[in-house]
């Protein structure tokens, strides 16, 4: 019987974590570690493993891993039937966090059109500006990505608590319609 993965992405898939400085989205020719092996194998192998739905990849991912979430699903949209990024600003949209080393993401937004995202944002995050979270998330329409955002318009910075133990994000997750499975091919577009 095949089952639903939810798979989370930390800041540390992507090997920053305290003291590091932040590293490159997964890539298509970047592997994940010294193996070799590539990411979309690495997903091929835990679907067949755990005889996972490969038709309902669901991404999520906070602050860090929210900017890892968006990465992903526009690296390998193929994999992906629905991403919630939380708290997360693209470093396009907010010129400091190009300032701290985070890299601007190439792949335009409109990769993962047809992927739909339930965007969380909080209105008093110091590190997350509102302003750039609207300009992420009008891109991402622009885009042609069906965004549904959720504001925590008294919130800081954590708006994982409240969304991660709210069942309505999981009943929004896990209603997103089982699509199929583009081939690798589809995400080789020009940016």
């Amino acid at each position: 019987m095949k089952k639903t993965i939810l798979l989370v992405i930390a800041s540390l898939i992507l090997g920053t974590c305290a003291g590091t400085p932040p590293r490159a989205a997964p890539e298509r020719s970047v592997p994940p570690d010294a193996t070799g092996t590539s990411w979309s194998d690495l997903l091929d192998e835990l679907i067949v493993r755990y005889h996972v739905d490969s038709s309902r990849v669901l991404v999520t991912g906070l602050s860090m891993g929210g900017e890892a979430a968006i990465k992903f699903a526009v690296s390998f949209p193929e994999f992906v039937a629905a991403t919630a990024p939380l708290a997360v600003a693209d470093p396009r949209f907010e010129p400091r966090l190009q300032l701290e080393g985070f890299e601007v993401l190439t792949r335009p937004y409109s990769v993962a059109a047809g992927i739909p995202f339930y965007y969380v944002s909080e209105g008093q995050d110091v590190i997350m500006p509102l302003e750039a979270v609207k300009q992420i998330v009008a891109a991402m329409k622009k885009g042609g990505i069906e965004v549904t955002w959720k504001l925590y318009p008294d919130s800081g910075h954590d708006v994982w608590t409240d969304t991660y133990s709210d069942p309505a994000f999981y009943q929004w997750l896990l209603s997103r319609p089982k699509r199929e499975r583009r081939s690798s091919t589809s995400t080789t577009r020009a940016v």
